[in-house]
C-alpha cells in the first residue's frame, strides 16, 4: 500500500470550499502564478507564508488575528489513523482559536468537538463552518468562555501557553527562521 507524503493532494478535495460559505479563508503559502490563479479563482486569499514565518512575533500575531484555523493533513497521517498533530494547530487551540482540521484519529487521545473539530469529508468541514467557528468571530469553545477549552487542550497536551504563546510553545521551524507548511486560516 502507497501513502502520499504531500498535503495538496488531501487539499484538491476541499479547492472550492470559500465558495460554498460567506467566509473568509486565506491560504499562507507561496505558490508559482498559475497555482496563485487556480486558488484566487475558487475564492481563497492569499499570503506570504516566508513574511509570516520569518519571526516568532509575526507568526504569533497571525495566529492571534486569524478567527481559527482549517488545514487538511497528509495522507501518510489520515489513512493509516496515526493520532498526528500539528503542532501550529497547537498554537492556534492555545491563542483560543478554534480548529478545523483533518481527522487523524487524534480524537483517541485528546477531546474534539467543541473548539477543535477533526473532519473526514466535506460536508463535516461545511457543518464545523456551520457550526459558528466561522461567523462567531471566535467560537464560545467552553461553557466559561474566553477559548477556555481550546486554550486547556493546548495548555495540557503540549505545554504551551496560552496567554503568551511564547518562544517555547512555537515549532522548531518558527525559532530557526525556516519556512512553514502552509497555513489555511479563517481571516478576520
Amino acid at each position: 500500500e502507497s501513502y502520499y507524503w504531500t498535503k495538496d493532494r488531501e487539499f484538491e478535495k476541499y479547492l472550492d470550499l470559500p465558495q460554498r460559505r460567506p467566509v473568509p479563508f486565506e491560504l499562507a503559502v507561496g505558490v508559482d502564478d498559475e497555482t496563485r490563479r487556480r486558488l484566487t479563482g475558487h475564492g481563497w486569499r492569499l499570503r506570504g507564508s516566508i513574511d509570516l514565518s520569518a519571526s516568532a512575533t509575526s507568526y504569533r500575531d497571525y495566529i492571534q488575528r486569524s478567527r481559527g484555523e482549517f488545514t487538511v493533513a497528509r495522507d501518510q497521517y489520515v489513512r493509516p489513523r496515526t493520532g498526528w498533530f500539528s503542532d501550529r494547530t497547537a498554537c492556534y487551540l492555545a491563542a483560543g482559536r478554534p480548529v478545523i482540521t483533518e481527522d487523524t484519529g487524534f480524537g483517541k487521545f485528546i477531546p474534539t468537538g467543541r473548539g477543535l473539530f477533526a473532519f473526514k469529508n466535506m460536508d463535516d468541514v461545511l457543518a464545523a463552518v456551520d457550526a459558528g467557528v466561522a461567523d462567531a468571530g471566535q467560537i464560545e469553545l467552553a461553557d466559561e468562555g474566553d477559548g477556555g477549552l481550546a486554550v486547556a487542550i493546548g495548555q495540557r497536551h503540549d505545554g504551551i501557553d496560552g496567554n503568551s504563546l511564547g518562544v517555547h510553545g512555537l515549532p522548531r521551524a518558527v525559532r530557526g527562521r525556516k519556512p512553514l507548511v502552509p497555513t489555511y486560516v479563517y481571516a478576520k
